[in-house]
């Protein structure tokens, strides 16, 4: 029993990590901004990035995918960054290629129009946000990992779904609300997901989803996430999981002192079986006692 209840525990556990794994998690750069700019969120499959930008800012922020041989699209939801009657940029939001010292500018973007997609011709990209001193505005991008496509096929040491352009997503991506291939062919509308408004994930008419998954001081956790919504934290599902085991093993430690001899009378009760519990005498396993 003891053993069957630790396997469907740690099943359980399994699959509560599976799910935050695939969750959709937001970037948003002012956490990032004050940090150095060696130190960079990690990204897996999908997620947003987000800031809501002030006055006299300049913050660079470099994405990295931990995903190898994959580049990374940037789509925006949202844009309003400053600009004049005549489009010309007064703050701006300018995305590198690569390295902000080495890398090639992508494109720089202003105003409220939605530019084309934004991609990365490797695994790293850089957000540079500058304003002027009356400037504030906000932005929100949808980002995803892919790998190219080898003579029109996916690889084949992982689950991909092939979009019409050639890229290849990560399968884990196809029907989960999000539409991450150009021409969204990797939804059918028969997505699990229905994010909540107050995590902004779906509709585009909020704010996005959960504020950010990436820790600033653990740059190996990767953002992450999906097609399930799961209410807990890490840390909680953490702790529910370790507590959960702790507990199996005190009650299966308990259970094995409850079967160990212990001592009693040698008064025999007659005719019950029973013996009259008393210090000083041992007893055998599956004894009936009763207390004298």
């Amino acid at each position: 029993m003891n053993i069957l209840v630790s396997g469907f525990l740690v099943v359980l556990c399994f699959r509560a990590v599976q799910a935050m794994v695939v969750r959709y998690s937001t970037i948003d750069m002012f956490t990032w901004c004050s940090l150095p700019t060696d130190v960079a969120p990690r990204v897996h499959l999908a997620g947003f990035i987000r800031f809501e930008y002030w006055p006299s800012v300049n913050c660079q922020v470099r994405i990295i995918s931990e995903l190898e041989n994959s580049r990374i699209s940037l789509r925006f939801l949202d844009l309003n960054i400053e600009s004049t009657n005549s489009r010309r940029c007064i703050d701006s939001l300018s995305i590198y290629d690569g390295t902000f010292q080495e890398g090639v500018v992508l494109a720089t973007v202003c105003g409220s129009d939605v530019p084309p997609e934004v991609l990365s011709s490797g695994q790293q990209l850089v957000l540079v946000m500058t304003s002027d001193n009356s400037g504030n505005g906000s932005f929100r991008i949808l980002y995803s990992v892919f790998v190219d496509s080898v003579a029109g096929s996916c690889p084949t040491n992982g689950n991909y779904s092939a979009c019409a352009d050639g890229r290849c997503m990560p399968g884990d991506l196809v029907n989960d609300g999000h539409e991450n291939c150009p021409d969204g062919e990797d939804e059918d509308g028969s997505a699990l997901l229905e994010e909540s408004a107050s995590n902004g994930q779906t509709d585009g008419t909020n704010d996005d989803d959960e504020q950010t998954n990436e820790d600033p001081n653990n740059t190996e956790d990767p953002n992450t996430m999906g097609k399930f919504v799961f209410l807990l934290s890490g840390g909680d599902i953490a702790g529910i999981c370790i507590g959960g085991l702790i507990t199996i093993v005190f009650v299966g430690v308990a259970c094995k002192q409850c079967n160990k001899p212990g001592r009693v009378s040698s008064e025999r009760m007659g005719g019950t079986g029973l013996h009259a519990v008393n210090v000083g005498e041992e007893v055998g396993e599956n004894t009936l006692l009763e207390t004298v």
